[in-house]
């Protein structure tokens, strides 16, 4: 028989045993029976792990982790009595209206981080209903995942099938019938081993049926390739059986054209090593086209551009595409000539795979020296057009270095004939009373010293200033019209010094009309370009912005616009904006502006580098971009877009 002993609950969990098992045909009275000593808190970690494992087979309750949620302490207790007997770790969890903290035991369970195989779960208690508790538990745990065997004392058909459709298992009735409760968890548990057995074996299966169909898949991939490389070989044949003819009839074309070009025209290996070579090899560097088969075309680039020929090759050999360089070929006498070289990769045309490069190199010496000398020619128009303005520029501080030359030397003579007066007079004078003396003094009195000491310094002051000035205006000219050694690859350049000198230079057509503002970025990279043309460019779009101010204003009055100067740094490019406060750009010329030869000043006036020479410039010769954003009767902005290069630097490193 059992008889109750205490019962010990807190924060809705039993904290020790309330039952206590006594033989009634043995133990001659109650009182005779010594109480159990209290158990420890119940735990819901995982089993000890030194617990027997379970057995092959059927599955036995040993360590079987079974939750009990009863709010009747001597019945959960009970029950546990014997599902320990039968080895299991039994948790249970007593709701009750004084606290909530079997919420957090039951989480625990629910979200995997306590061990639980199986819950025994009654229907009606006081401060909960067992239906809820079990809708709550199948919305994050499935049956098979952890099964819910529910106890009522409700024998009734429809209570039975509700549970039963919420997700119960099974269920056991009052008064509990232990061994066919334990019957029927030790069944779930076999059940829900039995399921993931099942699980595993079909995820096994699943695995070797991927497994399986890949290697088939694989192998039928293998049968089609062999089919089609059988296939293509056969018409390969076909093909390759009228080839010698076509290729024949082909290479001899190819000669036709190369024998009687003018360029140098080649085929080279992979490599870059001559197979052949055109016969104007002899006229244009003076070698025998047979002595430089087997020779590196890199071998006769000059040294500085060993690297951008060889990058524009392999260009062309890993892209499959036409690449063209400028670059410098040595002659036969040790000197260079520049040629425009395009390489060629002549593929098969089944598989695309490279067979040789053919090269086509244009002797562009002359076409170089042409271009030079219209920039130069350009360059020389822009100084004539300003050669007034300039001018007047450095006249009008050597004016004043004049004026107050003239001033200082008078000075200086007044001043010198005053000491040697002075001088005479004090040699002379023996007398304090004598005519000498008051003569000296009303010399003194006379000569106006506080002016001299005023006015001297401030002439030397502004002839310093005028000097630094036309320097300035000098210097300016100087890196403006220095032509350069355009022979050499693009060098470093500081486009905000560039476009101040221009400024400078383009003062006497701006001062009357605008003022400027810079805004000017202090780390400004420095630019591969090339110097003389950026040059024209930024005098070119100053300019222009003072002519098309000087449409809008009337200087008469002292009405003046603005013209801004801004530089930034924009990916790996640096841009140049010079915004004017202009009328705008009528809008039916606005696509007419990059056009050759078009204008719209007035004879002679300009710098004679039109738009579309700036846009060449920009666009062509340094892969930038040149834009215009314009607002009839605000002003117009020009962003001029430069690639920083390969080797970037900073303004200041120089």
């Amino acid at each position: 028989m059992y008889v109750r002993y205490s019962e010990f609950v807190q924060s809705g969990t039993v904290y020790a045993s309330s039952i206590i098992r006594v033989n009634p045909f043995t133990s001659p009275s109650l009182s005779a029976v010594m109480p159990q000593p209290p158990r420890p808190a119940f735990s819901y970690g995982a089993p000890d792990a030194s617990a027997a494992s379970t057995a092959e087979g059927s599955r036995s309750l040993q360590d079987a982790n079974i939750l009990i949620i009863e709010d009747e302490p001597h019945i959960a207790e009970f029950i546990g009595e014997f599902l320990q007997d039968e080895g299991c770790n039994v948790h249970y969890i007593v709701p009750n209206g004084s606290s909530n903290g079997w919420r957090s035991q039951l989480d625990d369970i629910l979200a995997g981080r306590a061990a639980c195989d199986l819950v025994l779960l009654d229907i009606v208690m006081h401060d909960i209903d067992g239906m809820d508790l079990l809708t709550e538990i199948r919305s994050k745990r499935d049956r098979t995942e952890l099964p819910v065997v529910m106890m009522t004392g409700l024998n009734e058909s429809h209570i039975i099938v509700q549970t039963l459709n919420l997700g119960a298992n099974d269920y056991v009735t009052k008064p509990i019938d232990i061994q066919v409760t334990i019957a029927r968890i030790r069944t779930h548990l076999q059940l829900s081993e039995a399921e993931e057995r099942l699980k595993d074996l079909n995820e096994s299966l699943e695995r070797r049926v991927r497994q399986r169909t890949r290697e088939l898949q694989s192998v039928n991939q293998q049968l089609e390739e062999e089919i089609g490389e059988r296939k293509r070989t056969e018409e390969e044949l076909v093909r390759l059986a009228a080839y010698p003819e076509a290729l024949r009839k082909s290479e001899e074309r190819f000669r036709l054209l190369a024998e009687n070009s003018s360029d140098l025209i080649s085929k080279l290996s992979d490599e870059g090593v001559f197979r052949y070579v055109s016969p104007a090899s002899l006229p244009l560097l003076g070698f025998q086209p047979d002595a430089l088969i087997g020779e590196n075309v890199f071998d006769l680039c000059h040294k500085d551009d060993y690297a951008i020929v060889r990058k524009s090759f392999l260009t062309a050999l890993d892209l499959g595409q036409a690449s063209t360089q400028n670059h410098r070929i040595r002659s036969i006498d040790g000197t260079y000539k520049w040629f425009e070289t395009t390489f060629n990769v002549m593929t098969t045309g089944e598989t695309g795979q490279p067979i040789e490069v053919q090269a086509s190199a244009r002797d562009i010496t002359q076409r170089l020296q042409l271009e030079r000398d219209l920039n130069q020619s350009h360059k020389m128009q822009a100084i004539g057009v300003l050669a007034a303005g300039i001018a007047h520029e450095i006249n009008t501080p050597i004016q004043f270095i004049d004026h107050n030359t003239h001033f200082i030397t008078d000075s200086v003579n007044d001043i010198l004939s005053l000491l040697t007066k002075c001088r005479s007079l004090v040699n002379n004078v023996s007398d304090p009373n004598s005519d000498d003396l008051e003569e000296l003094r009303t010399v003194l009195r006379d000569f106006d010293a506080a002016h001299y000491v005023e006015q001297i310094p401030q002439a030397i002051k502004e002839n310093i200033d005028g000097i630094n000035r036309v320097s300035t205006i000098v210097t300016a000219m100087k890196e403006f019209s220095h032509s350069g050694d355009q022979n050499k690859a693009k060098i470093p350049f500081d486009l905000n010094k560039s476009v101040q000198n221009a400024a400078i230079l383009a003062r006497n057509e701006i001062k009357y009309v605008a003022d400027i503002e810079y805004n000017l970025c202090d780390s400004l990279p420095l630019a591969h370009c090339f110097a003389d043309e950026l040059n024209q460019v930024f005098l070119n779009v100053l300019v222009n912005a003072a002519h098309a101010i000087s449409d809008k204003v009337c200087p008469a009055t002292g009405e003046k616009g603005t013209i801004t100067v801004s530089t930034r740094i924009v990916d790996e490019a640096v841009e140049v904006s010079i915004t004017d406060t202009g009328p705008g750009i009528p809008e039916e010329i606005q696509d007419r502006i990059f056009e050759p030869f078009f204008t719209t000043k007035d004879v002679g006036k300009g710098t004679g580098m039109g738009l579309s020479l700036v846009h060449d410039v920009i666009v062509s010769k340094h892969g930038g971009r040149l834009t215009f954003e314009t607002e009839p009767g605000i002003g117009t902005s020009f962003i001029i877009v430069i690639p920083v290069g390969e080797e970037e630097q900073t303004v200041g490193d120089e």
